[in-house]
C-alpha cells in the first residue's frame, strides 16, 4: 500500500516531504525505474552541492525532517513506498537535466517558500539529530540556506553510479504490481501532459508593445516611495494576467489562491505590512483594469 494511502501523521510527513523534493529535484512523478533513479541521482547532487549530509543513503537513510513539530527520518525504503506519487502538474516528466543543474537555486526557493508557507516541511542535517532521544531539541535550520560548493564531473559519476545502485535495489516486481493495480496511470499521465502543454504560459516581454505600454502606464497611476520596480510591475501584471484568464480559484474558506500550473513568487508583490494576498494586491493596485488589456482571445 503506497505510503499517500494513509493518514498517519508519520507517513503524511514523509509523502510531504518526498513531494516537496519531487519539486526540487524537477522529477514530476515516480512511476518508472527510470523515473526513481533520475530523483535519486539529482537528490544525492543537491545534498552535494548544498552540503546537506555527510552520508547519504549510508545504512539506506537519506535525511531527517521535521513535520508539524515531530522529527521523522526519511530512508530508502519511504520512497520507494511512494510509487505512483506526482509533484504537480507540469508539461513534462521531469525537467532537463541541463536546464535544471543551471536552475537549481529557483528550484530549490520554491521548495522553501512553499514548505515555509504551509509552515509543515523543514530539511534538517543529520548531524543535529544523531542522537534524538537524547537531544530532542533539535534547531530547525533549512539545509538548502547552507554555503553552496561546486558539483564536479567526478560528483556527477558517483551521483549516477549511487542512484544506479539504488534503484538496482528495488525488485521489478514494484512496478509491475503497481501497473497491475493503476494500469492506465502512465496512459492517462501522458494525456494530462499533452492537456497541460496547451496552457499558456505568461511571459512578460512577449505581451505586444501595445500592451506593454498600457500596462506601463496603468502602474504610473501608483506614486509609491519607492516606485513600482520593474521586477514587481512584472510579478503584478503576471497576477491580472492569471486572474483575467481564470487561472486564480477561490478555496472553501474564501482565500483565493493560484492554480498549480503557474508559479508566481508572492513575496515579489508583497504589502506594506509584509506578506501578500492576492485579493489585496488586485484590489490594490485596480488589476481589473487589466483584465481586458491581458485576456488571452481565442
Amino acid at each position: 500500500m503506497p505510503l499517500y494511502s494513509s493518514e498517519h501523521v508519520e507517513n503524511l510527513a514523509k509523502v510531504e516531504a518526498v513531494v516537496s523534493l519531487l519539486h526540487a529535484t524537477g522529477v514530476h512523478r515516480l512511476f518508472t525505474k527510470e523515473d526513481f533513479s533520475e530523483f535519486f541521482e539529482r537528490l544525492h547532487l543537491i545534498t552535494l552541492r548544498y552540503n546537506m549530509i555527510d552520508n547519504f543513503f549510508l545504512n539506506k537513510n537519506l535525511m531527517f525532517i521535521i513535520f508539524r513539530g515531530e522529527i521523522f527520518k526519511l530512508e530508502f525504503s519511504d520512497v520507494i513506498d511512494c510509487i505512483g506519487l506526482m509533484g504537480g502538474p507540469s508539461p513534462r516528466k521531469m525537467e532537463e537535466k541541463s536546464s535544471w543543474m543551471k536552475n537549481i537555486q529557483q528550484f530549490i526557493n520554491d521548495t522553501i517558500l512553499e514548505g515555509l508557507e504551509n509552515k509543515q516541511i523543514i530539511f534538517i542535517k543529520d548531524i543535529e539529530v544523531n542522537n534524538i532521544e537524547n537531544n530532542p531539541i533539535v534547531t530547525e535550520e533549512i539545509v538548502f540556506k547552507n554555503k553552496m560548493k561546486n558539483v564536479t564531473s567526478l560528483d556527477f559519476e558517483n551521483a549516477k553510479i549511487l542512484a544506479k545502485s539504488m534503484t538496482s535495489e528495488m525488485p521489478d516486481s514494484i512496478f509491475s504490481e503497481w501497473l497491475k493495480r493503476y494500469p492506465n496511470a502512465i496512459k492517462d499521465y501522458d494525456d494530462n501532459l499533452e492537456l497541460i502543454k496547451a496552457i499558456p504560459v505568461f511571459h512578460f516581454l512577449k505581451l505586444s508593445n501595445k500592451q506593454r505600454e498600457q500596462v506601463k502606464a496603468h502602474f504610473e497611476q501608483f506614486q509609491e516611495e519607492p516606485k513600482i520596480d520593474f521586477l514587481k510591475m512584472r510579478n503584478l501584471t503576471h497576477l491580472a494576467w492569471a486572474w483575467a484568464n481564470g487561472f486564480v480559484f477561490r478555496d472553501e474558506r474564501g482565500e483565493y489562491h493560484l492554480e498549480d500550473f503557474i508559479w508566481l513568487d508572492g513575496n515579489l508583490i508583497q504589502l506594506d505590512g509584509g506578506g501578500y494576498n492576492f485579493e489585496e494586491s488586485k484590489d490594490m493596485y485596480l488589476l481589473e483594469d487589466l483584465f481586458d488589456v491581458l485576456k488571452i482571445h481565442q
